[in-house]
């Protein structure tokens, strides 16, 4: 009985992180999406891009944060951790935009399906966009992860905390005098 009692305080704990976890993921990607969508309006086309679209970046936005967090409750990516840090941040902003891709993709083939398509129909809804626009969707998504997933092994390298205190706290100039890099 009492490692119930220990138990709840701690997955209590663990939820909340999690939670706040998942919301930094998802401002992180609304600045993206938002960024992206904003200088889509910039455009001028035949294409009306109006503010309700704004909702749809938060949606997608919310989306994307949802697979990340899930993408690293699997380790995706962490195969190269021990490797230098360029190489492993490479490899897993990799295998986290292939997993965001194959999971939009999936989204994408449920919401045709539940729209009253049929399989092979969802299956031309999700493929059949432009081989160029996808490419481009992957590239911009890659480029999103690339820094996102720089600075959280950052973060683990320099160990927790530090990254933060490094961007947040105050320094003075006998504090820079004292950092040094392992080389």
């Amino acid at each position: 009985m009492s490692d119930t009692i220990k138990s709840r305080p701690q997955i209590g704990h663990k939820v909340v992180g999690e939670l706040k976890r998942l919301f930094q993921i998802f401002l992180y990607m609304l600045i993206c999406v938002g960024a992206i969508l904003y200088f889509r309006m910039s455009i001028p086309s035949k294409e009306n891009i109006g503010l309700w679209h704004f909702g749809y970046a938060i949606v997608k936005a919310l989306l994307l944060a949802k697979f990340i967090l899930l993408g690293h409750m699997l380790h995706i990516g962490e195969r190269l951790r021990g490797r230098p840090l360029f190489y492993s941040s490479l490899y897993q902003a990799l295998a986290l935009c292939l997993l965001l891709i194959v999971l939009l993709g999936l989204e994408e083939g449920v919401v045709a399906l539940v729209q009253g398509q049929t399989i092979r129909a969802s299956i031309g809804a999700v493929l059949g966009s432009s081989r160029h626009l996808i490419l481009a969707q992957g590239l911009l998504m890659f480029l999103l992860l690339l820094p996102y997933v720089a600075f959280l092994q950052l973060n683990e390298a320099l160990g927790a905390g530090n990254l933060k205190r490094l961007f947040f706290a105050s320094r003075s100039l006998q504090d820079t005098e004292h950092v040094t890099l392992k080389g």
